[in-house]
């Protein structure tokens, strides 16, 4: 975070652990009068046929540190920088992004198996694919491309900050043009108007975050739920940099009858359960809104928002799932009545309560699943071979505080026997946190293969542990069910 002011072991059958190692009424709000939220039928998905996230490690794989076109932002405090210079160097980047070749998914990146649209409408924005990419798709898997869903790609280059290229896209309708200015109003005693140069006179704040789809996950539930089929890489963590929304509300003086903090984005569209066309809309209760980390973001890794990020601007909130943090954000209003909108109460729900903070995860991402690893050979003292298991866990609540690992022969019904692998740098509570583990293989140099299962769960500072069974609901939230990995040593 950074503020700018203005030896154990244990054998097993193979081997064993060492563990050293725009303005409008608000959709589904009437002053003092919750609307009703329209039931909600199902969503809808379209899946690209790719592989595991994880499992595909392409040679062109970024190194998963900042990209070589991520700027970065003047190192000044807010009192010794003045407010024209953050201005041009914000808007030379832009034109520097706007000169970046826009590329179309490959045909065999983006083909999709014949699935219904979320979106009512929105075939034309297939069309204007190829100007809102900055960055060639095969960085990304796509999901959907009307609208743009696309995973991060999970594997051996997957490294603390994911360069904007590779984040995880989620949008819900097309991508709308970009708002001018954020507007603040409702129950407040001084409504305002910021655009780019009023926000960046205000002091800033950088945050290390990682953001989560809440239907990470939902492509391994049974029975299958509609919606779109994720697997493991709807997930990235950035550095955000940005306002704290507590700046603007306290500028704003929000008056004594205000209950939550509305925001809505400047994209719009028609869901099929509903008959009209709606903004995305979220809201938080005010404690939360006021909360220091939640920000008002303008950059990303250094660099102004890409367009499928929010551009120009967007909101951070850690710890909650990602579709509370808005993007294209237009307005933020102080309301009366607790908002009943479609995506705060019939979407984004687990049998009608809201979602909690993010459930505690922990993904491999090497070695890959279905890998053939070659038997190491013994040292020159005679010692086994080794190699390591590596991944990112993370959590809403506090960060990671321990992620065991179990390695197992595959299909083996034997209670499983878990060993605390090594935490890495906590850079932020509320960023990912690598973990590794070294495995020792007995017999290396022998003649024949083996299969064996890898499987890592996470626990928070809170104490929650990652399950090892399915969190089944009828919309596919917050499935974070520990994934085996599966691979033969040969």
């Amino acid at each position: 975070m950074r503020d700018h002011e203005p030896g154990q072991t244990e054998t097993g059958e193979h081997m064993k652990v060492q563990c050293r190692v725009s303005p409008g009424p608000i959709e589904g709000h009437q002053p003092r009068r919750p609307g009703k939220a329209e039931p909600g039928a199902r969503d809808e998905e379209r899946r690209g046929q790719h592989a595991e996230p994880y499992a595909a490690v392409a040679a062109r794989d970024a190194t998963g540190q900042r990209a070589p076109g991520d700027g970065v932002l003047p190192e000044k405090c807010g009192h010794e920088r003045q407010a024209g210079d953050a201005v041009r160097e914000i808007e030379r980047k832009r034109r520097r992004l706007g000169e970046q070749p826009r590329d179309e998914p490959r045909r065999d990146e983006g083909a999709h198996r014949d699935e219904e649209h979320e979106v009512r409408g929105a075939a034309w924005h297939a069309k204007m694919l190829f100007r809102w990419h900055t960055a060639p798709m095969p960085e990304r898997i796509v999901v959907t491309s009307e609208p743009l869903n696309a995973e991060t790609p999970l594997g051996r280059d997957t490294a603390a900050i994911t360069p904007v290229g590779r984040h995880y896209v989620r949008t819900h309708f097309p991508r709308p043009s970009p708002p001018h200015e954020i507007v603040v109003d409702g129950a407040v005693r001084n409504g305002a108007r910021y655009d780019l140069a009023a926000l960046q006179a205000l002091a800033a704040r950088t945050l290390t975050v990682t953001l989560e789809c809440a239907g990470n996950g939902r492509a391994y539930l049974e029975p299958k739920v509609p919606g779109e089929q994720w697997r493991l890489g709807a997930v990235g963590t950035a550095e955000w940099t940005g306002v704290p929304l507590r700046t603007l509300l306290e500028r704003a003086d929000l008056g004594p009858s205000a209950r939550e903090i509305l925001f809505r984005g400047a994209d719009r569209g028609t869901p099929k359960e509903l008959a009209r066309e709606i903004a995305f809309e979220r809201s938080l209760p005010i404690a939360d809104a006021l909360a220091d980390d939640v920000l008002v973001a303008y950059a990303m890794n250094g660099a102004p928002l890409a367009p499928e990020h929010g551009a120009p601007w967007r909101l951070i909130v850690p710890g909650r799932y990602g579709m509370a943090s808005v993007k294209w954000l237009e307005r933020v209003s102080a309301i009366e009545e607790p908002f009943a909108g479609f995506y705060q109460h019939t979407k984004y729900v687990i049998d009608g309560a809201p979602l909690p903070a993010i459930a505690p995860r922990a993904v491999i991402v090497e070695p890959a699943d279905g890998a053939r690893i070659p038997r190491p050979l013994p040292d020159t003292e005679g010692r086994a071979g080794t190699f390591e298991i590596r991944g990112y866990a993370w959590s809403g609540v506090g960060g990671i505080a321990r992620v065991d690992v179990s390695v197992e022969p595959a299909r083996s019904r034997s209670e499983r026997h878990w060993r605390a692998a090594t935490l890495g740098q906590q850079v932020s509570p509320d960023a990912w946190r690598e973990f590794t583990l070294k495995i020792l293989i007995i017999g290396a140099g022998s003649s024949g293969e083996f299969e064996t299962e890898i499987l890592a769960r996470a626990t928070d500072a809170t104490g929650t542990t990652q399950p090892l069974e399915q969190r089944h609901n009828a919309l596919g939230y917050m499935n974070n069910q520990a994934r085996p990995v599966r691979v033969r040593i040969v």
